[in-house]
């Protein structure tokens, strides 16, 4: 039956490999998608950085507020630091924010005794 309709000559010509412009359309989508995953990746890392970054400020600040005494309405004056890590550590004075850290700063932080806090570098 195969003979009747020429398939047999179809099967034959097929099992020679891909033609060129098939490759080449194979080659063209792998890039296409290489190149969406890459772009997705490196956005979704730098968007992470700066979420980590956010949190960590906001925590920072946080515990300036408690160490201020700010929710008693005490308004102390706070523990200085200049652009440094703050390692958490519970036994400090009741002004030094460190003391209300549950883990220690990646980046640095300058801490006016009035409560200012700048966020600089990675530490």
């Amino acid at each position: 039956m195969m003979d009747k309709f020429g398939l047999k000559e179809i099967y034959k010509a097929r099992e020679r490999g891909f033609t060129l412009l098939e490759l080449l359309l194979l080659f063209a989508l792998f890039a296409f998608l290489a190149g969406a995953g890459i772009t997705a990746t490196v956005n979704g890392i730098g968007k992470g950085d700066r979420e980590a970054r956010v949190t960590e400020l906001n925590v920072v600040m946080a515990a300036v507020r408690e160490a201020r005494g700010d929710d008693a309405g005490i308004l102390r004056a706070v523990v200085e630091y200049e652009d440094r890590v703050i390692i958490a550590n519970g036994s400090m004075p009741v002004n030094d924010p460190a003391r209300y850290l549950s883990e220690t700063t990646r980046y640095k932080y300058t801490i006016m005794s009035d409560g200012t806090v700048e966020q600089g570098s990675k530490g």
